[in-house]
């Protein structure tokens, strides 16, 4: 995810001419080997891009061929890594923008990279908040909870969210474009306001509002409210092993948002 980040934001600052951008970065460093830095990016790129790959296929496999995997939170699950599979199918494209310093895909393929790669934080945080909601549910509230934990609420809420997701990124949608400089072609967010810093800066506020701290909030509120419920709930309300499989869910989910967050809490 933090890769996601530099890229996605990093736009706003740098082209996609990546010589200018390492030239930026490593400027002051007169020992760095550049093409040993070009080549050891892509590296890791490749890495991070099949490993995701199959990662996250592999999760969306095993979820949808057996019925028995096909509960409401993994439901959730499978559509956290379609959203990471969104930005995991653009780092071919970055690699090969970083071997030949231009981008040569077009001006449509510029647009929907930036949404797919800017999409998966969004509905990343979307749906790790709804994760949270669906625990507290669960656990605070067992009487409803089979009437709104459902297959097809579940599918109403993911429609929902992927919604939502693309609401947000209208601003990526509308400002993002192709710039002709030097290097060549350069794939970039352009700001209408004459203070290109203005716009950043609002960009960067909106997306960390509607990107992490609302989501986070939200989060932090479930799971306060799930843990103090799951202290207060004792055998005579609950069996032994419903508790316990409330509880390895909810570790389960809550091991996910802690690696979610110290992801991105560093970057913002």
């Amino acid at each position: 995810m933090e890769i996601e980040e530099v890229e996605m934001y990093g736009h706003s600052n740098y082209s996609f001419d990546e010589n200018s951008t390492l030239n930026g970065t490593y400027e002051n460093c007169p020992n760095v080997n550049l093409p040993v830095v070009y080549v050891v990016t892509q590296v890791l790129y490749a890495l991070v891009c099949v490993v995701g790959l199959l990662g996250n296929t592999l999760v969306i496999y095993v979820v949808l061929r057996y019925s028995k995997m096909q509960t409401v939170t993994n439901m959730y699950i499978v559509n956290l890594a379609i959203a990471d599979e969104c930005f995991l199918i653009g780092i071919p494209f970055l690699i090969i923008t970083m071997s030949v310093r231009s981008w040569p895909f077009g001006r449509f393929m510029c647009k929907a990279y930036m949404i797919s790669t800017g999409i998966n934080q969004f509905t990343s945080s979307i749906f790790l908040c709804i994760m949270s909601a669906d625990r507290y549910i669960a656990v605070c509230h067992p009487i409803a909870a089979p009437r709104l934990r459902t297959p097809f609420v579940s599918r109403l809420v993911s429609a929902a969210a992927w919604t939502a997701s693309a609401l947000v990124m209208t601003p990526i949608f509308m400002y993002t474009t192709l710039i002709h400089s030097d290097n060549g072609l350069s794939c970039n967010i352009v700001w209408p306001e004459r203070e290109f810093a203005k716009g950043q800066a609002s960009f960067t506020l909106y997306s960390f509002a509607l990107g992490f701290a609302a989501p986070l909030t939200l989060i932090f509120v479930f799971y306060c409210l799930v843990i103090r419920k799951l202290k207060t709930v004792g055998p005579k309300n609950k069996s032994k092993e419903k508790k316990r499989s409330h509880r390895k869910v909810t570790k389960l989910v809550l091991t996910v948002i802690a690696v979610y967050v110290l992801c991105w809490l560093p970057y913002w």
